[in-house]
């Protein structure tokens, strides 16, 4: 996903364009992302973050770039996953269970 090749992504904040290629399923693979090495840090498993990406329930913006996504692993266990645009890709670099202080954006 790079500026360049799509226009129609320039100009786009980072939320933006995670928000319009999840809802819109960007160009290609609509669910390829880049997991980087942070995202393994409290041992969610890829398909279980691919899983709650791709059946996401809340998107919102977890500030610096990130948008935070909440969503289901495949055994139904709430995830909170980080996403951020990284060298023009979508990165995931944070999962983890979620914690209390988001589940209030499920209202």
């Amino acid at each position: 996903m790079d500026d360049r090749s799509d226009p129609d992504q320039a100009g786009l904040s980072p939320q933006e364009r995670i928000t319009r290629y999840l809802v819109l399923g960007g160009g290609g693979d609509p669910w390829r992302f880049l997991i980087l090495p942070s995202a393994y840090r409290h041992r969610v498993g890829d398909d279980d973050m691919i899983h709650a990406v791709t059946h996401y329930l809340k998107l919102f913006d977890a500030g610096e770039g990130m948008t935070m996504v909440l969503g289901q692993a495949s055994n139904a266990q709430l995830l909170e996953v980080g996403i951020v645009v990284w060298h023009g890709d979508l990165a995931i670099v944070h999962a983890m269970p979620a914690r209390t202080q988001f589940l209030s954006f499920l209202r």
